[in-house]
């Protein structure tokens, strides 16, 4: 029984992602009353990008694992000369 990295990193970058999109609520609040906007997009911004960059790194080591275990066993195959 393992853990699936790539479900884990896919449900956190998903999580991640639509929640800072929360911020849009109180960013459009401020703006109508003259408030700053910075506490609300600075926030937004780096919970997309942590997201989205979870999102990518997980597919891109899955990707990684993947082609390094189908190396190696091609490796193994040549070496017994199948």
């Amino acid at each position: 029984m393992g853990i699936d990295v790539r479900a884990v990193g896919g449900v956190v970058g998903s999580l991640l992602a639509v929640l800072s999109l929360t911020l849009l609520v109180p960013a459009a609040m401020a703006l109508l009353d003259g408030d700053a906007l910075t506490p609300f997009l600075v926030p937004l911004a780096g919970g997309l990008a942590l997201g989205l960059a979870t999102l990518v790194f997980t597919t891109f080591l899955l990707a990684l694992v993947t082609f390094l275990t189908r190396r190696r066993g091609a490796a193994a195959s040549i070496a017994r000369g199948i």
